[in-house]
């Protein structure tokens, strides 16, 4: 099949993306208004009048996955899923901000007497992390910047770390410190960023840290404290780390089929 990526234009990448950003506004008629134009860039020439568009949820689920699939070799849908991955607009510098300073203000109390109204009650951080997350699985490699894939590297091992040594010492449950929205959010940021980063690392060595390392890591986070770590940041470290033996079993078995088929 022939390469979507070749033909489908910059412009229309941003448009794309613009587009996936107002299917999560705050008004409903701004909503479906995205959803009909997301039907339209999805659909392109199939698109037919009266075709049913999908509810703004899944249609930007469904535009997320067009984009990936037609412009995997684009550095600027690397960078725009990480940016939303990472939660990070376009005018803040990715990783400029280092993951300790990142947890100590998703753990600091709001004191204020009237608590200011966010930009966006619609969107959801941990459901913006497993699309995103999968994107950046679907890029290809030379569509990730070394210095992103050195940045990203650092500030989830760093993470990773960080959480870790928190659950040593911190009691977790219903209204522990991982239980905070800011900070389960940031968790799942962290533990789906090891995930993309054994993809990567699979396929290219602009991930300089080893995968055995990252999922050690990951091992050591789940290990660190069961009653100071949240038990969905568990789950979903256990899952990664299955999958990822998985992958490597199969690299394994192909590879002594290779050998006993004389390839």
């Amino acid at each position: 099949m022939e390469n979507e990526s070749v033909v489908m234009p910059s412009p229309l990448l941003s448009f794309g993306l613009v587009v996936y950003d107002i299917l999560n506004d705050d008004d409903d008629e701004i909503r479906e208004l995205a959803s009909r134009i997301a039907t339209r860039v999805i659909m392109g020439k199939r698109y037919r009048r009266g075709m049913r568009d999908a509810i703004p949820l899944l249609a930007s689920q469904r535009l997320a996955e067009y984009l990936a699939r037609v412009y995997p070799d684009s550095p600027e849908l690397c960078d725009g899923a990480m940016r939303r991955l990472m939660g990070c607009d376009e005018e803040t510098a990715l990783f400029k901000i280092s993951f300790q300073e990142t947890l100590a203000r998703a753990q600091k109390e709001d004191t204020a007497l009237f608590v200011q109204e966010k930009q966006n009650l619609f969107i959801d951080g941990a459901r913006e992390i497993v699309i995103w997350s999968r994107v950046l699985k679907s890029v290809s490699s030379k569509a990730i910047p070394r210095n992103l894939a050195q940045n990203f590297t650092k500030w989830v091992m760093d993470g990773i770390s960080l959480l870790a040594a928190t659950g040593k010492v911190e009691i977790d449950g219903p209204l522990g410190w991982a239980g905070k929205a800011e900070v389960f959010t940031l968790g799942m940021r962290v533990i789906y960023g090891a995930e993309v980063l054994l993809n990567w690392r699979m396929r290219s060595r602009k991930v300089s840290v080893r995968g055995s390392e990252i999922r050690r890591k990951l091992r050591d986070f789940a290990d660190a404290g069961r009653s100071g770590i949240h038990e969905l940041w568990i789950d979903r470290v256990e899952a990664v780390l299955a999958y990822s033996v998985l992958v490597r079993l199969a690299l394994v078995k192909e590879k002594i089929e290779m050998v006993v088929n004389g390839s």
